[in-house]
């Protein structure tokens, strides 16, 4: 019998600031997470009743099962009850619907193994992290050699491959969709473009003089979402679940998650569930976290004066994106003021705030912390961000919990100095 494990390598801390309140399979990109993507693909190939494991640090695992009750995450029997194991790189992806994976073998693409398919009995157990258990295990690996083996295949390394890689997965991810047919589109809402690229959920509902662009690429439009009047949406595009697009004009290449509230002009971005960017100001070739509040005409700066490649802060270095045109990165329950300017690049940690000081940010922002009066300082109080956090939650008719609440603790005790005060 054969079971199917997601798993992280050993890159997460490639992908802060957003992996430090989630595991890399809970990474939104295209249309959906790399968790719900893999769901789709390995049932739709082997079946509604597939096996499937998530694996992900530890310190995440309490709130993951209490977030996702029906996945199994971290459960190590998967080792001792099934015969056959194929692992699955959490980051990689197929642009195809094929899983093949050669018995007894390992797929390694840049230094890491991408998938395996491993008789139990051959795997060490011992091991600590999945990454090593696959390569000890006593099978063959290999790489594939020339662009043939590797077109429908590749792997995101670095937070910002998720922002180039957009566009692609939404192209990809819309034969999970199909299209809905014209009929459901109001008179009074113009498209461009095939009809059939586009797609609507049920309950959307479109006010008139909005705009559907799918001259570049497909659009869907799921459940419940609102589509205020002047809207102007470009595909490749994903609106997630009863999201609110506010007048806004979302360019080609952006993914919004469910519940968010967008206004102003978004281009080339990712978006987390349950954030609110409401008022007018630019948010570009970014990723904005979940739970995060934009205050209005809030900024990004996606290309250097100069034209060079942006560089972006992970931890303790800043690396190359080999692009000129990236804009910020932005955690968890991060807050910015009215008029916020953020730099090319900006890395903002989860908690942090940012208040305007009529100048760009510096390049990186740490978890917790606030840039206020042109300087980073250490200003937020555990309890006070913690009830915050479950005050804004709640207006989503979401509780923090305890498990949610202990992560975000846990992750603050290890950035944040012991402090005098409130």
């Amino acid at each position: 019998m054969k079971a199917f494990v997601i798993f992280e390598d050993e890159l997460h801390a490639n992908f802060y600031p957003l992996s430090l309140t989630r595991p890399l399979w809970d990474l939104r990109c295209g249309a959906f997470s790399f968790r719900e993507r893999w769901e789709h693909l390995i049932r739709a190939r082997f079946g509604k009743n597939s096996h499937i494991f998530f694996f992900t640090r530890e310190h995440l695992v309490p709130w993951y099962r209490s977030r996702y009750p029906d996945c199994e995450v971290n459960n190590h029997g998967v080792f001792y009850q099934f015969s056959e194991i194929q692992f699955i790189n959490a980051t990689s992806y197929h642009l195809t619907s094929s899983l093949e994976c050669k018995k007894e073998s390992v797929l390694y693409l840049q230094n890491q193994p991408v998938t395996a398919r491993i008789s139990s009995k051959k795997l060490n157990r011992s091991m600590e992290s999945v990454p090593a258990m696959i390569r000890n295990s006593s099978v063959r690996a290999f790489e594939p050699h020339g662009d043939d083996e590797t077109a429908h295949l590749g792997k995101a390394s670095y937070i910002w491959d998720l922002v180039s890689l957009n566009g692609r997965l939404l192209s990809a991810d819309f034969s999970f969709f199909g299209a809905s047919g014209e009929r459901k589109v109001p008179d009074t809402v113009t498209i461009l473009g095939d009809r059939d690229q586009i797609y609507l959920g049920e309950g959307v509902e479109m006010e008139p003089f909005s705009v559907l662009d799918a001259r570049k690429g497909p659009i869907m439009i799921d459940d419940g979402a609102l589509i205020c009047a002047f809207s102007r949406i470009e595909g490749p595009c994903y609106i997630g679940k009863n999201a609110r697009i506010l007048g806004a004009k979302i360019r080609e290449g952006c993914s919004i998650g469910e519940k968010c509230r967008i206004g102003g002009e978004v281009e080339e971005s990712i978006f987390h569930g349950n954030t609110n960017k409401y008022h007018d100001g630019f948010i570009g070739h970014s990723y904005i976290g979940e739970w995060v509040n934009m205050g209005a005409m809030t900024t990004n700066s996606d290309l250097k004066n100069n034209y060079r490649d942006v560089k972006v802060y992970i931890p303790e270095v800043r690396k190359s994106t080999k692009s000129n045109k990236m804009g910020c990165f932005i955690g968890d329950h991060v807050k910015t003021s009215i008029g916020t300017l953020i730099n090319t690049g900006c890395s903002v940690g989860t908690g942090a705030m940012l208040v305007n000081s009529g100048s760009l940010t510096p390049y990186h922002i740490p978890p917790f912390a606030w840039y206020i009066h042109g300087n980073i300082e250490e200003r937020t109080w555990l309890d006070d961000f913690i009830a915050t956090a479950g005050l804004m939650m709640s207006r989503r008719d979401v509780a923090i919990g305890d498990e949610y609440a202990s992560m975000l603790r846990e992750l603050y005790h290890h950035y944040v100095k012991p402090v005098s005060g409130k």
